[in-house]
């Protein structure tokens, strides 16, 4: 868990420098002409790109931060949650038909507490681990491949309980991106950021303490 957030941060970090020491190429003019010129094929793109992404065990947060940077934070959302349930959903079918043993044997305890999580509490499992983080995500899908669960029940479960952290993690690409703009209310959008980031960690130990 400490070494997936060291990564996530890691990324991040990287990703600042490299719009901080490129701000004349991530204007906001530059990236809504490279949109334009695009059109509809830059979010097909982008949805294939996060679709492959938890198949590929990678992590799934920084994609939908550069969407948010790319995109803004409603479309950013909008393509991050529609990549999200198809990548998650793709791990799962990669686990249940094409990697059996591999994500038996990856899972190890962990795939005996998710079955019986699973057989407990069907679904409401499911939203358990996408609210509150316990088990590493990428696998996690792939693990719910093993179970008894229909593959709808797990996509809907998913999009639905991954929807407050997309909206935040778009947020905060978004705000990247009025940086480099040199957006005047840049502090006030930092700050809500944050608070953000505060709200929706309170929220998951808060939600983790109740079950």
């Amino acid at each position: 868990m400490k070494l997936n957030k060291a990564i996530l941060f890691l990324l991040i970090l990287l990703l600042a420098l490299a719009v901080y020491l490129n701000k004349s190429y991530f204007s906001q003019e530059n990236i809504d002409s490279i949109l334009d010129n695009l059109g509809p094929l830059a979010a097909l793109v982008y949805i294939a790109i996060y679709a492959i992404a938890p198949v590929l065990f990678i992590p799934g947060t920084a994609v939908t931060i550069i969407g948010g940077f790319i995109f803004g934070t409603t479309w950013g959302f909008i393509y991050s949650i529609i990549g999200a349930t198809i990548g998650a959903s793709l791990a799962f079918l990669t686990g249940r038909y094409l990697a059996h043993d591999w994500t038996e044997k990856s899972s190890g305890k962990m795939l005996q507490d998710i079955k019986k999580g699973i057989e407990q509490d069907g679904w409401k499992y499911i939203a358990f681990t996408r609210l509150v983080p316990m088990f590493p995500y990428s696998i996690l899908n792939y693990a719910f491949g093993l179970t008894n669960i229909p593959l709808v029940t797990f996509a809907v479960t998913s999009c639905i309980c991954l929807i407050p952290g997309t909206i935040v993690y778009s947020y905060i690409g978004s705000v990247g991106r009025d940086a480099a703009g040199g957006a005047q209310d840049l502090l006030f959008k930092i700050s809500l950021a944050g608070l953000l980031i505060i709200i929706i960690s309170f929220a998951s130990k808060k939600f983790a303490r109740k079950n």
